[in-house]
Order: C-alpha cells, then sequence, then structure tokens
C-alpha cells in the first residue's frame, strides 16, 4: 500500500463538471473498468484487475495544495498539520476528473490489500466499506455528467 493518500483539496472539488470528448472516454473507460472489478467476487482477481486498471489509468500532473484558498478558514499550518496526521496530501490538479478517479481506483486497491492481509476484518464493515466504493464511483459518474452503467 502507499503511505499517503492524495486527496484534491475540498474547496476545490467539483459539484458538477462538463468533460471534454476526450476526458470523457477516459473517464468513463476507467469507471466501468472499475465497476466491473467491483463485481469480480474473488478479492485476488478483483487485485488483480484494479491494479491493472491503475497501472493503465494516467497519472494527472498535480500540485502540492500551498494553501487553503479564500472558501476555508485555515491557515496553511493546519492544513498542513492535519495532511501529516493523517497520512493524505491535499493536492491541487488542472485534471481534476482523472485525478478523483484515479484516487478512487487507489483508494479500492489498497482496501483489496488491506483484505488480502487482514482475514479478520469483520464481514459487515468489509460488505459497508464496499458498498462505499460503490456510491463513490455512482457519485463520480453524475458529477461528470455520465450515463449510469448499473
Amino acid at each position: 500500500m502507499t503511505n499517503t493518500l492524495q486527496l484534491l483539496a475540498p474547496w476545490d472539488l467539483p459539484l458538477s463538471q462538463p468533460l471534454t470528448d476526450d476526458e470523457l472516454d477516459r473517464v468513463e473507460l476507467a469507471l466501468a473498468s472499475l465497476t466491473r472489478a467491483f463485481e469480480i467476487e474473488n478479492r485476488q482477481e478483483a487485485l488483480a484487475s484494479v491494479s491493472q486498471l491503475l497501472a493503465d489509468v494516467p497519472v494527472p500532473e498535480t500540485t502540492p495544495c500551498i494553501e487553503a484558498g479564500s472558501k476555508v478558514s485555515l491557515r496553511p499550518k493546519e492544513v498542513e498539520a492535519y495532511d501529516e496526521y493523517f497520512r493524505i496530501e491535499h493536492i491541487q490538479s488542472a485534471a481534476p476528473a482523472m485525478t478523483l478517479v484515479r484516487s478512487l481506483i487507489a483508494c479500492y486497491k489498497n482496501f483489496l490489500e488491506l483484505c488480502a492481509t487482514h482475514s479478520h476484518l469483520n464481514p459487515e464493515h468489509v460488505e459497508q466499506q464496499e458498498q462505499g466504493f460503490h456510491s463513490q464511483a455512482r457519485l463520480l459518474q453524475r458529477v461528470f455528467w455520465l450515463e449510469e452503467s448499473s
């Protein structure tokens, strides 16, 4: 698993974001592939599928988020402390759609790795987390004006 999770700065998250045709194709393909991976019952096979997907999805150019902007009352040191404590990195991206999709894929991959190495996890909690990933994928489909494939 990676040690740091990259997240778009919350104050930069889009409520809705129409995509160019090229972005639309890439995002739609990535989300469709992730949705197919959700349907794989064997977690090891799902992990292999998601790992390949993550390798295939382009890495958008990002920059660390240096300041919180005018939409939040946090000072840079507060953001930095929060990020360090939770092992996350708030970033800004010129390609927010692919950044969000790639982050979801990376989170799901880390989740599958966690499940593979910790057999004692509560099955009910694992199922709830799985449903959360499904919901996040559907949310991204709506945000990016994609037809839901389910």
